[in-house]
């Protein structure tokens, strides 16, 4: 006896499981496209739908929310992040030790690593 036909797979299941757990035999299988027909023997035809009404009740099947289009999303902001370096130099003066210059006179210019910096966290 064909006791439903189900057009959602996962549904399909879940009432197969149901049935199985009550130890009603029955089959499931695909009918078409998009449709699995649970068929059981006569004699367990009112249990079998007792159950799967109880089950029904308990567990309504909900519509699947429809996916909405996101809105298209620039990925290059996040790309460039990612090859900034991670050392940054300051420019202008930088301290050097009292009576020390650079080779032409100037001090010469600083860098930091990134621990020292903040950067890298």
């Amino acid at each position: 006896m064909l006791l439903r036909v189900v057009t959602d797979f996962r549904r399909a299941m879940d009432l197969s499981l149901v049935l199985d757990q009550e130890g009603i035999a029955h089959e499931l299988r695909g009918v078409g496209e998009e449709q699995w027909a649970l068929a059981i023997e006569d004699g367990d035809a009112v249990r079998a739908e007792a159950v799967l009404a109880a089950f029904e009740l308990e567990n309504p099947l909900l519509p699947r929310p429809q996916e909405k289009p996101r809105p298209w999303q620039d990925p290059l902001p996040a790309a460039w992040c990612s090859f900034l370096p991670c050392s940054r130099s300051t420019s202008g003066p930088a301290p050097t030790p009292p009576g020390q210059t650079g080779s032409s006179g100037e001090a010469p210019t600083q860098q930091r690593s990134c621990e020292e910096s903040g950067g890298g966290r």
